[in-house]
């Protein structure tokens, strides 16, 4: 089978239940990628027309297999988004809106507000140049994540004890706010991924998780499957044990699993009910080990998980650091055409 799939091509050959030369693969590697062909990093970060060349310039160089956009409100509540000369963008926190704030809307027209118009131009120019060879996406951060990501997460959680009846009110806001943007989407051909950092078990309980959490990740999911007519992708740091279960009940498409989790044990949990993503060690394999210790995690990924009966895409346990060194990242593919060449045999990784 030949190996010059794109990555649309590959993913309709499986949906036809035709042959493709590998899995597909969920290795979010494009902020490493473009720094490695050369990217002025505040530039990419402030002009959407470079950050479009420069993204599919690293997809033709490395063979990304998505690209993907970021659709944050923290601006929308008044922070601000900080663009240093190196290094990655980050929000500078704000003190908590009061509840009149809170009730009112955050943003009127999407495709026209600055604040957000860049990512509207930026999917449109992508969609245009490549959208028939990779899949593109819209990224967000659950509710209450980005909750933290505005007034801190220290303080979120005080006022889960202090003031639950806020929070409750500042959830609604938020959600209210993404579901504005995500409809804004309606009529591109888009997917969604959320990522939920706050709602790992390392930084609240199951029990709040299930209060504060996974409601809203629901609603919100409900939002993304109507626009696009395709479940979204969920991702949740660190330990996430006491609350697998709970994960196909949101709507999820698929489970990004955090390298903190075994993969044979969320295989048992929950893979009869949702396909399983991960969970390569981003720091201790892909930035700080060898080639040969990349070969050996995607090969015990493999060995694990690759008969989860839902399904199971290789990918990263979580976010891949900055200064990942090229070799290991070309290793990841090619480990990647060895063990995941189709369809799988498990005396490969065995």
């Amino acid at each position: 089978m030949t190996s010059d799939l794109t990555p649309k091509q590959r993913l309709k050959r499986i949906a036809e239940g035709r042959d493709v030369d590998r899995v597909p693969s969920d290795f979010g590697i494009g902020h490493v990628a473009i720094r490695y062909i050369g990217a002025d990093m505040k530039r990419y970060a402030e002009d959407v027309a470079y950050k479009i060349d420069t993204d599919i310039a690293a997809y033709r160089a490395f063979g990304t297999e998505k690209l993907m956009s970021f659709f944050g409100v923290p601006e929308l509540y008044g922070a601000t988004r900080v663009v240093p000369e190196k290094g990655q963008p980050y929000v500078q926190e704000v003190d908590p809106p009061t509840r009149d704030e809170l009730r009112r809307p955050r943003i009127e027209n999407p495709k026209t507000d600055n604040r957000t118009k860049p990512t509207f131009d930026y999917l449109e120019g992508v969609l245009e140049k490549v959208g028939d060879e990779i899949p593109v996406a819209v990224a967000m951060e659950g509710p209450f994540t980005q909750i933290g990501r505005i007034i801190g997460t220290e303080r979120l959680l005080r006022l889960t004890i202090r003031d639950p009846d806020y929070v409750f009110a500042f959830l609604e806001s938020i959600l209210q706010t993404q579901t504005t943007l995500v409809e804004s989407l309606a009529g591109y051909d888009v997917g969604f991924g959320i990522m939920d950092p706050v709602s790992s078990n390392v930084v609240i309980s199951a029990k709040d998780f299930r209060r504060f959490s996974k409601p809203y990740i629901t609603r919100l999911f409900e939002v993304m499957t109507r626009i696009s007519g395709k479940k979204p992708a969920l991702h949740i740091c660190g330990d996430t044990r006491k609350i697998l279960r709970d994960i196909p009940e949101t709507g999820a498409a698929s489970f990004s699993v955090d390298n903190f989790m075994d993969l044979e044990h969320v295989k048992h949990e929950i893979g009869d009910r949702i396909p399983i993503i991960g969970n390569v060690k981003p720091t201790e394999t892909m930035l700080l080990g060898t080639p040969a210790d990349v070969d050996a995690d995607l090969k015990q990924c493999f060995r694990k998980a690759w008969d989860t009966p839902a399904g199971y895409i290789p990918g990263f346990g979580c976010g891949l650091p900055p200064d990942t060194p090229r070799e290991n990242i070309d290793q990841l593919y090619e480990s990647l055409r060895k063990y995941g060449k189709w369809p799988l045999d498990p005396a490969n990784f065995s």
